[in-house]
């Protein structure tokens, strides 16, 4: 495991010309998004959610990352 989580903020524009934002966290070693939430505006508690989401859950990612502490 290399303990790398990556996260991202997509832009997304819907059909009627409003827009959302999905902010995920992903594994990239397993290639598996780990945590996702979306918004109707970015703000720091999307930027943050789904990383909370990831620690709150005890996900496999966080305990093999704290064992190689």
């Amino acid at each position: 495991m290399s303990g790398v989580l990556t996260t991202d903020i997509t832009y997304i524009q819907l059909t009627d010309k409003t827009w959302v934002y999905i902010a995920s966290a992903y594994d990239p070693e397993n290639r598996k998004v780990l945590s996702y939430q979306i918004a109707d505006a970015i703000t720091a508690q999307l930027a943050t959610s789904v990383i909370v989401k990831v620690l709150q859950r005890g996900d496999r990612f966080i305990s093999d990352f704290c064992s190689n502490l």
